[in-house]
């Protein structure tokens, strides 16, 4: 997610705030299947490679029951599966919520936003002959105002993985080629890292984006990096070395951004190739993956990135302690090039018998690099889901995670005072399964010292941890 300048007033909860708050949730819940939701396969946090189920299921027959239809309009006359025989799919998919903090934050309040999200894929051997071809593009509109910048003081550990700054946005425009029987695949073009690198199938059914591009890359690349809603320009290599094994490589602009903030690219048309380089690699490890696995399947994942960009420490008086306040008040040095190193788990850990999917898995993820000139410099997050906990609700979701951000001594002590060194997020939330294409997800999360991870400035008295409800809606149209 992108960071968003902070829009705050003082803090103020009364009847009416309270009365406005649950309205909305309960609109948000009745409207339903009139109301334009978002699809979650258009979230941050999805994995690239579940892109071939998402083909899978646009090309599918579409039967006459609305609600065992992949998608909300169905064929289309045969319009969808004409398209998928050319190996052309188009998506439609949006995402509306509606987040409240009746406790806590700098001030209470209810925030709506959602994403309309376009994509295009084509796979160029159906389309022209070209074998081992695939092209993509895709797009998004943002709209509302996310409760992180409306009433948390854009703390790093992002309420929502769709927040960002209202706008429409480029996302993605890539092609990509397979090789040597896809054993090797090379992508070229505009892309966003966070489909494929430091990502957790089981962490992406939490709405808390830290949960899809954790809340440490987020806070401390130059322009959050190549996640939603920017992508950067780049190449991307990925080989399957041998069974099980797959290492994932690529190098981008350094910023999407640039020196000007948004000012430099509000739309992701930009197409910047001149701040530097971020480089990422990923080896990863799938356990009883195939068809005569004796165990339970896993997957695991080492990897870290490098930026040759300039970075800037925190202004250091001259006595030498760390300020967050103003550039005028001590010197910053600059330093060249950035990194962290980081590891990824996701395990199955029991599958209900007679069933194929349902069960309880588990994910961990933990980050760490250098305390300057980064904000943050320690991070981890885990979490459990249980797929059909609940009897007649094969197809919903329930799942609890927790995040932990530590604070670097860049970022630990302000202009009044010394500060809390951790932001914490524990999150419990279910996702309602109510046909393939609709879903509804009531959330909760319970943000310890939320920090902000956007200015130098002394944050403004906040009070204290917060509590936050939601609820977000997915359709796939």
């Amino acid at each position: 997610m992108v960071k968003t300048p902070f829009l705050g007033s003082r803090p103020s909860i009364t009847l009416v705030g309270v009365g406005r708050w649950v309205l909305l949730v309960l609109t948000i819940l009745a409207q339903g299947e009139f109301m334009s939701v978002y699809a979650q396969a258009s979230l941050p946090a999805l994995p690239e490679q579940a892109q071939a189920v998402i083909n899978d299921k646009v090309a599918a027959p579409q039967g006459p029951n609305i609600w065992e239809r992949n998608n909300l309009f169905g064929d289309f006359h045969g319009l969808r599966a004409d398209l998928a025989a050319h190996g052309i799919y188009v998506r439609l998919a949006e995402v509306e919520e509606v987040f409240g903090n009746p406790f806590g934050g700098q001030r209470q309040t209810v925030a709506y936003e959602g994403i309309t999200h376009f994509g295009l894929r084509v796979d160029t051997s159906k389309a022209f002959g070209l074998p081992g071809g695939v092209f993509a593009a895709s797009g998004l509109e943002y709209h509302g105002e996310g409760l992180s910048a409306a009433a948390l003081r854009n703390n790093a550990l992002t309420v929502s993985s769709i927040e960002a700054t209202r706008g429409i946005y480029l996302e993605q425009l890539w092609y990509e080629q397979s090789l040597l029987d896809g054993k090797l695949a090379v992508r070229v073009g505009q892309m966003r890292a966070d489909f494929e690198f430091i990502s957790s199938s089981y962490a992406s059914l939490f709405i808390n984006s830290t949960f899809g591009w954790p809340g440490y890359a987020a806070t401390d690349l130059p322009g959050g990096g190549p996640n939603y809603p920017y992508g950067e320009l780049g190449v991307r290599v990925q080989a399957h070395p041998a069974d099980g094994w797959t290492l994932l490589a690529a190098a981008f602009n350094g910023d999407p951004l640039g020196a000007n903030g948004p000012a430099s690219d509000s739309s992701g048309t930009a197409f910047r190739l001149h701040d530097g380089v971020l480089a990422i690699a990923e080896l990863q490890y799938q356990l009883n993956n195939g068809r005569d696995a004796s165990g339970p399947p896993g997957v695991y994942k080492l990897g870290g990135w490098y930026d040759s960009d300039r970075f800037n420490d925190l202004p250091r008086s001259s006595n030498g302690p760390l300020f967050t306040n103003s550039l005028s008040n001590g010197k910053r040095a600059a330093r060249g090039g950035n990194w962290s190193f980081y590891a990824v788990a996701d395990q199955l850990l029991w599958l209900k018998p007679n069933t194929k999917d349902q069960g309880i898995g588990v994910f961990g993820r933990v980050m760490a690099g250098p305390g300057h000139p980064n904000l943050l410099n320690w991070y981890a997050d885990t979490g459990v889901t249980y797929h059909g906990a609940l009897p007649g609700r094969d197809r919903d979701t329930v799942g609890l995670a927790v995040a932990w951000a530590r604070f670097s001594n860049s970022g630990s002590v302000g202009s009044g005072g010394p500060m809390g060194k951790d932001e914490v997020d524990l999150e419990l939330t279910y996702q309602i399964v109510l046909a393939p294409w609709w879903q509804i997800q009531p959330d909760m999360q319970y943000i310890v010292n939320p920090r902000s991870a956007t200015s130098t400035t002394p944050p403004a008295p906040h009070r204290g941890n917060a509590l936050v409800f939601g609820v977000r809606t997915n359709i796939e149209f």
